[in-house]
C-alpha cells in the first residue's frame, strides 16, 4: 500500500529505523512496590532491596525512601526518581514517580541504562504496529503465554491452572 500523499509531503524527518516496542523493555512498576508495602512506614526511613537483578534486569539494588527511589545499575551508575504520594479518593496514599521530563508515571522503562517514562523512551506498543485483523492474534498469544508460558502456538490451548477462576 502506498503512503498517503499527506504523509509523503509532510515536512518532518523520516525515520530510518522503526520505533522500539515498549513491550520488550524491562520496567520498574512503582504501583507494585507500593502494593507490596516495600516503602518504609516513616518519611525518613529507608528500605534497601539488594540483589534485585532477577526481578528488574540491569538493576543491582533499589533503595526505597518516602520521597525517592534510588536505582543502582550494574556498572556503578545511579539514578534517583522522585516520588510523590497522592490520594486516589479510596483512602490511603499511593506512590507515583516523576521522570526527568517532569511527567509523572507509574512505570519506568530501562532504556540505554536509564529509567525513563513511556514518552521519553520513544517506543510504541506492539498492538500499535498491528492492524485490526492481527490484533486479536497478538492478544491470544499474550493470553496463552500468561496461562502457560511454555505452551506453543500450534498446539491446543492449555487448560487453566487449578487456582485460576
Amino acid at each position: 500500500m502506498a503512503m498517503p500523499w499527506q504523509l509523503a509531503r509532510a515536512r518532518r524527518p523520516k525515520r530510518h529505523e522503526p520505533r522500539p516496542l515498549i513491550d520488550s523493555f524491562p520496567f520498574v512498576d512503582i504501583r507494585t512496590l507500593g502494593r507490596k508495602r516495600l516503602f518504609p512506614n516513616d518519611w525518613h526511613g529507608t528500605n534497601v532491596l539488594p540483589n534485585i537483578g532477577l526481578v528488574y534486569p540491569g538493576i543491582s539494588s533499589l533503595k526505597l525512601m518516602g520521597g525517592a527511589i534510588t536505582a543502582n545499575f550494574y556498572g556503578g551508575n545511579e539514578q534517583v526518581i522522585p516520588i510523590r504520594w497522592y490520594s486516589p479518593g479510596l483512602g490511603g496514599l499511593r506512590p507515583i514517580g516523576q521522570c526527568g521530563c517532569k511527567r509523572t508515571a507509574f512505570r519506568f522503562y530501562r532504556v540505554n541504562g536509564r529509567l525513563v517514562c513511556k514518552r521519553c523512551s520513544g517506543g510504541i506498543y506492539a498492538s500499535q504496529t498491528r492492524n485490526a485483523d492481527t490484533r486479536p492474534l497478538l492478544q491470544a498469544r499474550r493470553l496463552r503465554r500468561f496461562i502457560h508460558p511454555l505452551a506453543e502456538i500450534g498446539k491446543p490451548f492449555p487448560k487453566k491452572p487449578v487456582n485460576m477462576f
